[in-house]
């Protein structure tokens, strides 16, 4: 695992990094603020739940594209679809990252409550614009 919403798998002997699509989560290394001003390492509280929704089976993709940094951008689940548990829908659905497109804006409304919810600080830190209307999957992705 990198973070929230990037991990290291082996895929036909060779490591790639894969970014989950339509999510984002905080960065490994970022700490987060509390209501009462103190700080708590959220980064590696993000990784640890992506972690425990892989799990050490085998992960079951589809590639996406590629980004900038060379990453494998894809969705993931733990078995094949339509079975087992899209990583990005769980992260989402858990409170531990936020839908970027219309993939995943229903997990997200589901969350709004939860204590780890991180989608204030995504927006505090400037990393996620949400506040643009909803648009056609077909067309943003």
């Amino acid at each position: 695992m990198i973070d929230g919403d990037s991990l290291t798998v082996s895929q036909k002997g060779d490591t790639v990094t894969v970014r989950l699509t339509s999510i984002d989560a905080v960065e490994y290394r970022k700490d987060c603020g509390r209501a009462d001003s103190s700080r708590w390492s959220c980064g590696h509280d993000a990784r640890r739940a992506l972690e425990q929704i892989t799990g050490t089976g085998r992960l079951h993709g589809e590639l996406a594209a590629q980004d900038a940094y060379q990453r494998a951008l894809a969705s993931s689940r733990t078995r094949p679809f339509p079975d087992g548990v899209d990583l990005g829908a769980e992260m989402v659905r858990r409170g531990w990252a936020v839908a970027t497109s219309n993939a995943y804006f229903g997990e997200e409304a589901g969350h709004r409550e939860a204590p780890r919810h991180l989608a204030g600080q995504l927006r505090a830190a400037g990393r996620l614009a949400r506040e643009r209307p909803l648009c056609l999957a077909a067309i943003c992705g």
